[in-house]
């Protein structure tokens, strides 16, 4: 076993793209393991896949209100919803809309306590480009009652360091 698989608790600090707020989350994991995403596994679960398609049509539609209603309870306890409204509303009005996406990495982790609340996590960033330039985004999700949510969202991309 890795020692990436046997972390007790994984912090992942989230910087929320939206005049240097940084919002910390952390993911409590009891042990499991931890595998790579790639495209020899078959890529990202087709559940949490629409789970990242819903959110970017969300963004795109200008409807924060819905992703921040429906993300994991780490997402709705790290920002209020203009918080998160603001954050997702600089992107989109910076960046534009996704065009297109390529998976870069991910990372799948199931915990062996059976705890739904901490078990299983995804982590899949892609290098997207947007209609106004490119960058990097990272999603991150945890399954609960046998649901893919959005803990948090990153993108990082020169288009927003103005």
């Amino acid at each position: 076993m890795t020692l990436a698989a046997r972390c007790v608790a994984m912090c992942l600090v989230v910087r929320v793209v939206m005049r240097g707020v940084i919002i910390v989350c952390c993911f409590a994991l009891s042990g499991g393991a931890a595998c790579t995403i790639d495209e020899r596994r078959g890529g990202v679960p087709a559940e949490a896949q629409a789970v990242i398609d819903r959110v970017t049509e969300e963004v795109a539609a200008g409807r924060f209100e819905s992703v921040y209603e429906e993300a994991a309870e780490e997402w709705r306890r790290a920002a209020t919803p203009e918080q998160s409204r603001d954050a997702l509303r600089q992107v989109r009005d910076r960046l534009g809309k996704v065009v297109s996406r390529t998976l870069h990495a991910g990372r799948e982790r199931e915990g062996t306590s059976g705890d739904d609340s901490t078990g299983h996590t995804l982590t899949i960033s892609y290098q997207t480009t947007f209609e106004r330039g490119i960058g990097t985004e990272t999603f991150a999700l945890v399954k609960r009652g046998g649901r893919w949510l959005l803990a948090r969202y990153f993108v990082s991309s020169d288009g927003l360091k103005q």
